[in-house]
């Protein structure tokens, strides 16, 4: 949990010198089931909750980064104690793979956004803000934290109290992605985009959870739990798995799309 709050300081700390929305994009979740209480924010819940946010930059045309999230669960108190959840949160190439239907063999995870012209600089509180372009490194933050059961947490060993308190699910999705650009003849596909001269894009990522927990008096109970993270082509590359693919779909289309099979 510490990790994770350090992780979205440093993301509001970044703001001035990255530009989010400019140059970079953030891109989070939040997932609660069951009980919720924190200090820090304020938070005091018993619920099915679930917050996502992006900030982006919009270019020519009303183009974006592309991102994708999912969230679904299942709770039947006649048939188990518990729940099961599946999510997925993926950005750049891995969100254009993720977004294919199961089956889909092509390997266009191309997720780069073409332009006309290169955009313009910014100035943001007196800072020159400008894509990140060749031979320029800028910091990618992403990661989760996921919370299942009892969880206690205090901010200082002086206090008695507990500055968090959760018992069910609770699960945060954090990405902090800067944007590159290019003018290479060589990126651009000018026969797809003839008359792109600017191409921007992001840094591949995914998350996947798909947990099953069971607690009854029948044989079927028990723990399943799958959970991993990626970035660049090895995130790409699971997104184009039809597992990762269905987890999403399900959602949109469960009949369709069974976990599962």
């Amino acid at each position: 949990m510490k990790c994770f709050r350090f992780m979205l300081m440093f993301g509001v700390v970044m703001i001035c010198g990255c530009g989010i929305g400019y140059n970079t994009t953030l891109f989070f979740t939040k997932s609660n089931i069951g009980l919720d209480l924190e200090t820090k924010p304020p938070t005091a819940e018993l619920s099915i909750s679930r917050r996502e946010g992006v900030i982006a930059p919009g270019f020519e045309g009303g183009q974006t980064p592309p991102v994708v999230s999912s969230f679904q669960s299942r709770q039947n108190p006649l048939s188990r104690f518990f729940f099961s959840v599946q999510s997925t949160f993926a950005g750049g190439d891995a969100a254009v793979a993720l977004s294919r239907r199961p089956g889909d063999t092509s390997n266009d995870s191309d997720s780069n956004v073409y332009l006309t012209q290169k955009p313009e600089p910014k100035t943001f509180w007196g800072n020159k803000i400008t894509i990140p372009e060749k031979g320029q490194v800028r910091p990618f933050v992403f990661g989760t934290d996921t919370t299942v059961g009892l969880k206690l947490a205090w901010s200082g060993m002086t206090s008695e109290l507990p500055d968090t308190v959760r018992l069910g699910f609770n699960r945060k999705e954090f990405a902090l992605a800067p944007v590159f650009g290019t003018d290479s003849k060589d990126e651009i596909d000018h026969n797809k985009y003839p008359a792109a001269t600017y191409a921007v894009g992001m840094p591949s990522f995914l998350a996947v959870l798909d947990s099953d927990i069971n607690i009854t008096a029948t044989a079927d109970a028990g723990v399943t739990w799958l959970q991993y993270i990626a970035t660049g082509k090895s995130a790409t590359a699971l997104a184009q798995q039809d597992e990762a693919r269905r987890i999403l779909l399900n959602r949109i289309d469960p009949v369709a799309f069974p976990l599962g099979q």
